[in-house]
């Protein structure tokens, strides 16, 4: 299941372009926090994982899978551990307020996280298309 090293189709590059825009909300958020974040919030790291998916429309069909699919993976733990339940961030120690649920990076994240759902989804259909083509024909597509 891949697709082409050619440049995103309009549909695919339309979800990319989503991605893009809600992970440049989330360095927005995260860069320009009223407060400090928590010490423990890895910051560094999540800038890093959101940096290439605001380019990815500028690259290959194909090229955009791992980009996407690392974030698939690593932002549902980064809230999970770092963005903390009303409950959990009221037992929460330390001189640094923690992030919370429902609160701009919470919002944001999750912004990211389905844009980054809807285009793996686009990705894997057009893909599985790619594959029935394939299969059909019995010779890879051009």
């Amino acid at each position: 299941m891949a697709l082409g090293h050619d440049k995103p189709n309009d549909d695919l590059l339309h979800e990319l372009e989503q991605v893009a825009n809600a992970a440049r909300g989330l360095i927005n958020a995260i860069t320009s926090a009223n407060t400090p974040l928590p010490p423990e919030f890895p910051e560094d790291e999540t800038l890093a994982l959101l940096a290439p998916l605001t380019r990815l429309m500028t690259g290959t069909a194909e090229g955009c899978f791992g980009p996407l699919d690392a974030a698939r993976r690593r932002l549902p733990k980064l809230r999970r551990q770092f963005i903390l339940t009303e409950e959990r961030a009221e037992s929460a120690e330390g001189n640094t307020p923690p992030l919370t649920r429902g609160g701009r990076i919470d919002l944001e994240l999750q912004n990211v996280a389905t844009a980054v759902s809807t285009a793996l989804d686009e990705y894997a259909e057009q893909a599985s298309a790619e594959l029935d083509l394939e299969d059909e024909s019995g010779a890879t597509p051009t």
